[in-house]
C-alpha cells in the first residue's frame, strides 16, 4: 500500500485492543508507525507521491512495479526465490537504494535481473 499511487495512506496503531480476541498478538501493532521499515515505506511513499505507477513483472504471488523514473517497488509473497528479468525502458540508469534494507542495486541496460526473497517486499528508490 504504501510503494503504490493514489491517496494517502493511514497507519494505526493497537494499544493492546486485540488482545482480548488474540492474546498471542501482545505488543504486535502498539506504535507500528514508529517500526524501522514502516518509517522507511512512508519515506518512499513520500519520496514518489504523485508519479504515476506502471507494471514491470506479474507472476502468481509476486509484483514488480515502477513509480515513473525513480523508484521500483518488488513484492514476493510467495515461498520460493523469485528472479525476474525486467526491461528498463523509462527507469533511470544507475543506483538504487533499497529503502527497508538500505541494499545498493545498480539498472543498466535494457534488461535487468536481481532476486527477491520470499515473502519480502523491496522499494527501491534511484540515488544516481
Amino acid at each position: 500500500m504504501l510503494g503504490r499511487d493514489g491517496g494517502v495512506p493511514l497507519i494505526y496503531s493497537d494499544h493492546g485492543e486485540s488482545t482480548v480476541g488474540h492474546p498471542e498478538d501482545a505488543g504486535r501493532w502498539q506504535e507500528c508507525w514508529s517500526r524501522y521499515e514502516i518509517v522507511r515505506m512512508i519515506g518512499f511513499h513520500n519520496a514518489v507521491a504523485g508519479l504515476p505507477q506502471r507494471s514491470l513483472w506479474e507472476d502468481d504471488g509476486f509484483l514488480v512495479f515502477a513509480r515513473d523514473d525513480r523508484g521500483i517497488v518488488a513484492i514476493n509473497k510467495t515461498g520460493e526465490w523469485a528472479s525476474p528479468s525486467i526491461d528498463t525502458h523509462g527507469l533511470r540508469w544507475g543506483g538504487y537504494r533499497c529503502q527497508i534494507h538500505q541494499h545498493l542495486m545498480q539498472v543498466l541496460g535494457e534488461r535487468f535481473q536481481f532476486s527477491i526473497p520470499p515473502r519480502q517486499a523491496q522499494l527501491w528508490l534511484f540515488q544516481g
